[in-house]
């Protein structure tokens, strides 16, 4: 993102940017909006036309965006706090994700912590990248399209299984240890229960494995790294 990198925006782009200290009652922005928030996001956010979001503390309430844009929480989303989405959305969670993501469209997501909250899916597809562990619930938001999962951690075979029920067109998943040895799953007495076979890969290396290979894992904590 170019504010993050220069601290500048294009004047010819973005037509609604807000930098505010927390939100704390709703608020909607216009077409092209950038907003940043230096503490919480404690009231509801709604992005008509999409946009970009940058919150440096906790995200505590709903973003609602029905374009294309980014959204980055440097905090958690908590319990009580949200991202949905019905088109295309990357999202960054430096914290755990608590609380929900939303999506019927496509959506990248990143969680540097433990997932604890529930991801539902939208088409075409998903991508969910979590650091920590995965102990939280994902199904389709609609139609089950594609999914790839990756988890630096832990994450029970019960879940994983769980969202396999659901019948993705295509489910594929590395994990980093679960409650099942590591191999390769599921086993083939199991492929009738799914549309399309999906393949999950339980590691039981850790979370380098997966991980080491992006130029910012090096930059982690020695405590986000090993927690």
């Amino acid at each position: 993102m170019q504010w993050m990198q220069t601290g500048k925006l294009d004047p010819g782009w973005y037509s609604d940017v807000r930098e505010l200290q927390t939100v704390d009652e709703p608020i909607a922005l216009r077409k092209n909006a950038f907003l940043v928030v230096r503490g919480d996001l404690q009231a509801d956010v709604t992005m008509p036309d999409g946009g970009n979001v940058i919150v440096y503390g906790d995200l505590r309430a709903s973003i609602y965006t029905n374009g294309i844009g980014d959204v980055v929480i440097a905090g958690s989303i908590e319990e009580n706090g949200s991202v949905s989405v019905t088109n295309i959305i990357h999202l960054f969670v430096g914290g755990n994700m608590r609380g929900a993501i939303r999506s019927t469209g496509s959506c990248d997501a990143w969680v540097l912590g433990d997932l604890t909250g529930d991801v539902f899916t939208g088409e075409p597809s998903s991508e969910i990248h979590v650091l920590g562990d995965f102990t939280g619930r994902i199904q389709p938001s609609n139609d089950a399209a594609l999914l790839y999962l990756v988890v630096g951690r832990y994450m029970p075979y019960a879940v994983l299984e769980n969202a396999g029920k659901f019948k993705y067109t295509d489910f594929v998943a590395s994990i980093g240890s679960s409650d099942r040895p590591p191999g390769i799953y599921p086993d083939r007495a199991a492929h009738r229960k799914f549309r399309h076979l999906p393949r999950w890969v339980i590691r039981g290396n850790g979370i380098d494995a997966e991980f080491r290979k992006y130029p910012w894992f090096e930059g982690l904590s020695t405590e986000t790294r090993s927690k």
